[in-house]
């Protein structure tokens, strides 16, 4: 991935500066970034996947997704938010639990509740891996969408097909992605820049 990204850093920034900012800017509009971010995404992978090739491409291909596999990307992104959507509930259960019980700790102990906000921040890790895990194994689909020409149905099955077998390397990746995107963000928010 780094010999990639150095191979071809003009590119590769410009295609995430690029579908990053079209996806915020559609979010203005009622629905528009859900709109968009499906074929945005499917052509800001398959121009990685042709440089990890070592075929041509260039930033125009961003807009790929929309010419050639809009409705497939579409439902492909639309079925990710589906799965964070219930994936989130334990982060929320971590939160309100810690409050109650952060609340109750702290009125018995009269001081600060360590145990609480230890355990309602544990909960809240592990349902943020939990998410993030899901999206990684399922965000596979999309270069499937864009590169294989599958419809969003098949695009999951072989995603699931392959992932589920694989979950933990999928956790450790998400754990490392997770930790490489902290440290650009600490780096004034311009190392996302490269790290994303």
């Amino acid at each position: 991935g780094w010999r990639l990204l150095m191979d071809n850093f003009g590119l590769l920034l410009l295609t995430a500066i690029g579908c990053f900012f079209l996806i915020v800017v559609a979010g203005f509009i009622p629905f528009g970034g859900l709109i968009v971010a499906g074929p945005l995404l499917g052509g800001a992978n398959y121009i990685f996947l042709k440089r990890l090739r070592g075929e041509p491409a260039d930033f125009g291909e961003l807009f790929d997704g929309f010419k050639f596999s809009f409705m497939p990307l579409f439902l492909a992104y639309v079925f990710m938010i589906l799965v964070m959507i219930p994936a989130s509930i334990p982060i929320f259960l971590a939160l309100i639990i810690g409050a109650v019980g952060g609340a109750v700790e702290a009125e018995a102990t009269g001081g600060f509740p360590f145990i609480s906000v230890a355990l309602a921040a544990l909960g809240c890790l592990i349902s943020v891996l939990l998410v993030y895990t899901l999206v990684t194994m399922f965000g596979m689909a999309i270069p499937l969408v864009m590169d294989r020409k599958m419809e969003a149905t098949e695009a999951f099955k072989a995603t699931w097909r392959v992932t589920k077998h694989c979950w933990g390397k999928f956790m450790l990746l998400s754990i490392c992605v997770f930790l490489m995107n902290f440290v650009g963000l600490v780096a004034l928010c311009l190392g996302l820049l490269v790290t994303i």
